[in-house]
């Protein structure tokens, strides 16, 4: 499964007439050189996840052009968790590529999962006096902090990023409690993604934390894609 899902993986810049690509899509460009050149076998199964942006720019021109040549059938499509039931906004391009087989969109089941299931309990101010809004921050930022009460029968999340606990608008959701507006903890942002309630996100510091989790894939989102590969293969085996 290749996976590159950095909004900085659509960027083009130019320099003196000339498109220059970012890091991320120069990863790209390499693995597809792989597989144009014979030097990596290609896998049966290809799966790719992005930004929204990125059909349509130079990188995607390049990829599909690469696995048309190599007899690849595929499907592209863009889903968010909230299509499943999960109560988080994460829109993102999904690519899904078959060298032996046609590649249907698979269907999207829906369970509605609460908010606050994710949640730790036993995480209040005096506990965790660190993840909570500061004074400053609401006199600065006010009604323009992205809030979400977890009571809420039919609460969803913003959208989670690298920048969470860095930029207080644009990175993801603040939770309403009785004390106060508060930051979720990387395991709680993890469990919106599809990661179990035992994962932990182990690192010294918790910004690191964040920024993992905010570049993460959604679990529930990609197993609902690649279900049937394996349910084709378990009834071939059968």
């Amino acid at each position: 499964l290749a996976v590159v899902h950095h909004r900085d993986a659509v960027r083009e810049d130019v320099h003196d007439g000339e498109v220059v690509a970012d890091e991320q899509a120069r990863e790209l460009e390499l693995l597809l050189q792989l597989l144009e050149d014979g030097r990596v076998r290609p896998p049966r199964r290809l799966g790719l996840e992005n930004v929204p942006g990125f059909p349509g720019s130079r990188a995607h021109g390049r990829l599909r052009a690469v696995l048309r040549a190599l007899d690849y059938d595929v499907c592209e499509l863009e889903r968010c968790p909230t299509e499943l039931g999960v109560p988080m906004v994460r829109r993102r391009y999904y690519l899904l590529a078959d060298r032996e087989a046609e590649v249907a969109q698979p269907p999207a089941p829906v369970a509605h999962r609460p908010l606050s299931d994710a949640l730790d309990e036993g995480v209040t101010r005096g506990t965790h006096p660190e993840l909570y809004a500061s004074d400053e921050v609401l006199e600065r930022y006010g009604t323009n902090l992205p809030t979400v009460d977890p009571a809420a029968p039919d609460a969803v999340a913003h959208c989670f990023t690298g920048a969470y606990g860095r930029s207080p608008v644009y990175s993801g959701s603040w939770l309403v409690t009785d004390d106060g507006l508060r930051l979720l903890l990387p395991e709680e942002i993890a469990r919106l993604l599809g990661f179990p309630h035992t994962f932990r996100v182990s690192v010294p510091k918790r910004a690191k934390g964040w920024k993992l989790v905010g570049n993460a894939l959604s679990v529930d989102v990609v197993r609902s894609l690649i279900a049937p590969w394996y349910d084709g293969a378990a009834r071939s085996q059968a």
